[in-house]
């Protein structure tokens, strides 16, 4: 069903935010979009209004209301709170479901063995990223109420197994990418794909995105999706211009100064210099090389065993997490503060210059 940009931009919300930025493909983000709209409210009871994933260069953004999605960690993250039954029950099956793809992936290697079993592996994939989204979502949750002075030992207890949970299933996001890019179905959506090869002969569409709003779902053009996200951003822009302070989690104590040097996409890793302060919407191991030469980290994602985190410790470099909004706030070039002690990113001067 075709939607045109100038109706989506009517249906937003007033605090639409882009979050879980992923280096996705097409297949990945149609089964996202159907679990965020059907599996996550069959589930947990999620509803979003919105629920965009948005495609460019590979990278794919995942719009959404900031206040449905806080209503939605708060009260998921209470329940789990107190609950480690529900706490265990979650984390065991996002444990088994990692399982149940690698396993999967190694011993289905050609197209044909995929489609052979592809329901049920998407099927499996739009449940798997409901709790995949949800065990982080309350992990980071729980840290934060720990952090300010939740010392319930069921909270820490649900926090420490949310988080070895989502440490153990975070790679298997790259490896199912990998997976679908090798047997060349990563351009399709979801609901192209049967097990007649014979109706995939026809050409995929790289660039294309997909969107659910009240319930109706929608594919997006390459070159709508890119005027799409033109517009989001500058409307993001406008929103957070005034911000001169990010507050997050401290991921690792220390305090630096120097210039922000923005990366959204993974091929902008070589552009970092000695000194820089890398913001970024989370790290992943493609960052491992280049993760050296910061001066401090800071994330709009994360949680205490986030990869950012532990890199941090590792490196024993300044990392700020989770301040949702870091790569909203600051832009290439600009001279900030960061004091990691307090969680605090402060802007010291604006850069004048325009920075790829």
């Amino acid at each position: 069903m075709p939607i045109s940009n100038k109706e989506i931009i009517k249906k937003l919300p007033k605090d639409f935010q882009s979050f879980f930025i992923r280096d996705l493909s097409v297949l990945t983000c149609s089964i996202f979009t159907e679990s965020t709209a059907r599996n996550m409210k069959d589930l947990f009871g999620a509803d979003f209004s919105l629920n965009l994933w948005l495609r460019d260069h590979e990278q794919a953004s995942w719009y959404l209301s900031a206040k449905e999605l806080n209503k939605y960690a708060a009260t998921l993250g209470k329940q789990l709170r107190g609950n480690r039954a529900f706490a265990k029950y979650i984390s065991s099956t996002l444990r088994e479901m990692t399982d149940w793809f690698l396993d999967f992936i190694k011993h289905n290697k050609s197209k044909r063995d995929f489609l052979k079993r592809a329901q049920i592996f998407i099927h499996l994939h739009r449940i798997f990223f409901a709790y995949h989204f949800t065990v982080r979502l309350c992990g980071e949750y729980l840290a934060e109420s720990i952090m300010n002075g939740n010392k319930d030992q069921d909270a820490i207890f649900n926090h420490k197994i949310l988080d070895e949970a989502w440490k153990y299933n975070e790679m298997v996001v790259p490896s199912i990418e990998k997976y679908y890019k090798n047997i060349g179905l990563d351009n399709y959506c979801c609901y192209e794909i049967n097990t007649d090869q014979r109706l995939l002969l026809k050409k995929s569409a790289a660039g294309r995105s997909s969107i659910f709003i009240k319930n109706i779902s929608y594919t997006l053009s390459e070159l709508q999706s890119k005027e799409l996200k033109k517009i989001l951003e500058k409307r993001q822009l406008n929103n957070f211009s005034k911000i001169k302070q990010v507050k997050g989690n401290c991921a690792n104590t220390g305090r630096a100064s120097g210039r922000v040097k923005l990366v959204t996409e993974l091929s902008k890793l070589n552009t970092l210099k000695d000194g820089d302060i890398l913001v970024t919407s989370n790290t992943r191991p493609h960052f491992n090389a280049f993760i050296k030469k910061v001066a401090a980290i800071v994330t709009d994602e994360g949680g205490a065993l986030c990869h950012a985190a532990i890199l941090a410790r590792e490196f024993n470099i300044p990392c700020v997490i989770n301040t949702k909004i870091a790569t909203k706030v600051f832009k290439n070039g600009d001279l900030v503060e960061v004091d990691a002690n307090r969680g605090i990113v402060r802007i010291v001067q604006r850069s004048m210059i325009m920075h790829n």
